[in-house]
């Protein structure tokens, strides 16, 4: 389960959203079918796949500037606690 932040020194963790909840994906165990998993393993290829992108797009971006973009760009959700959200979900 998601630990909501704020960390020790006071920040806002996690960073930002991305779906992670009820993903389709490859069993790993039999590479044969599929079935839904949730968690930070699901979410995180959507951030990184879109890190990727804006950084291909952008290629003088640090990846300082790209945190800063995708959580600048990020959708604030209304009914989260900002300390179980970030800066909102995901969204390039």
């Amino acid at each position: 389960m998601l630990q909501p932040g704020p960390t020790a020194t006071g920040a806002i963790k996690p960073d930002l959203l991305a779906p992670g909840l009820e993903i389709l994906s490859l069993d790993a165990s039999t590479n044969k079918r599929y079935l839904r998993q949730s968690g930070t393993s699901m979410s995180a290829p959507f951030v990184a796949g879109a890190a990727a992108c804006l950084h291909a797009a952008n290629p003088k971006l640090t990846p300082a500037q790209v945190k800063e973009y995708l959580m600048h760009k990020a959708i604030p959700q209304t009914k989260i606690d900002k300390n179980a959200q970030g800066a909102g979900l995901l969204n390039i």
